[in-house]
């Protein structure tokens, strides 16, 4: 699930919380449902609106979560959900807002934090230690937003960033390795948001074509492999508002999710699993709608149940995780 957030900022990245296959080598068959063993997990008292985002291989689960407000200003904190049950709950010093992406199996989480003047910022935490990282946009350039959505093994990882760069609107993917950047955009779009990297250095995530200024633009899941970008699009998704990668382990098995439009204009994203040349949904039992995170290379899959509600906002979350085949 895709949610739209109110800072305006937030407007050109992935949120964790939170929309045609081209011709590329990629085959898919006749959609199905995946069989799913899902198990689900609470946020601690007084939090809410927790939203998985990556699962590494030790089956610890970073995300993000609605913290108790303070007055009448509600706020994310990162979380760490550990698999024997605990969670520890995360703020970067001083920052209106803070989440991870993902978690590597040495235990290096990323992600992005929101300072007080509403400029994000990639995040870098390990054990105590906690590293920001700004995209360098060059000389003359203001309103640098960077955000960091993958980790692999080695270290490697990837994010997006945008800039006005003397008066010109920039933004783009990247890959940061042993400290040096390398643009990752899409040939041919206009946004391109890396979301995960494995360990062999495949990089998978969404791009689009659109205008910038379009509020829901049709996307395209991307793979990147060796220098070659390929597309790859659920079925599914082709008539409604496309597709976004969201993770890929190392056997190459893929998770995202296909995007969809009501009629009153809110997105909803539907999960699935991809292997072998197949598609297949992920369905939480009796869910509106099933929002897929990540995946871990014991084939483990992290996200979100979304359940009608009379609340505020409509809906309630239900955090999962899944073994699917």
């Amino acid at each position: 699930m895709h949610f739209t957030l109110a800072l305006p900022v937030r407007l050109f990245i992935y949120r964790a919380l939170c929309v045609s296959l081209l011709s590329c080598g990629l085959t898919s068959q006749a959609q199905t449902t995946a069989s799913c063993s899902f198990s689900t997990f609470q946020a601690p008292s007084g939090y809410s609106l927790e939203a998985p985002a990556g699962i590494n291989n030790y089956g610890t689960i970073v995300g993000s979560i609605f913290s108790p407000p303070t007055g009448n200003t509600g706020h994310q904190d990162a979380f760490i959900h550990w698999s024997d049950g605990k969670t520890n709950i995360y703020s970067y010093s001083g920052a209106a807002d803070t989440w991870f992406s993902k978690r590597n199996d040495s235990g290096v989480n990323v992600g992005t934090y929101q300072d007080r003047g509403g400029h994000l910022h990639g995040l870098v935490v390990s054990g105590s230690n906690a590293v920001t990282v700004n995209y360098p946009a060059g000389s003359g350039a203001t309103d640098v937003n960077t955000q960091l959505s993958g980790v692999n093994k080695f270290g490697s990882m990837v994010g997006s960033y945008s800039a006005f760069v003397n008066g010109d609107f920039a933004n783009s993917g990247f890959e940061l390795k042993n400290k040096a950047y390398t643009k990752i955009s899409y040939p041919g779009s206009t946004r391109t948001i890396p979301l995960a990297i494995n360990a062999k250095g495949y990089v998978v995530g969404y791009y689009n074509t659109g205008s910038l200024s379009q509020p829901n633009p049709f996307n395209h899941g991307f793979i990147l492999q060796n220098g070659t970008y390929r597309t790859l699009d659920d079925p599914q998704g082709k008539s409604q508002l496309g597709t976004r990668l969201q993770d890929m382990n190392t056997n190459g098995v893929i998770v995202g999710n296909y995007v969809t439009q009501d009629s009153k204009g809110n997105t909803e994203s539907h999960g699935f699993i991809y292997q072998t040349g197949s598609f297949k949904n992920v369905v939480y039992p009796g869910a509106r709608n099933t929002w897929i995170a990540g995946i871990n290379d014991y084939g483990t899959v992290v996200g979100n149940a979304v359940f009608s509600a009379n609340t505020g906002l409509g809906y309630t979350l239900k955090p999962f995780k899944a073994y699917c085949h």
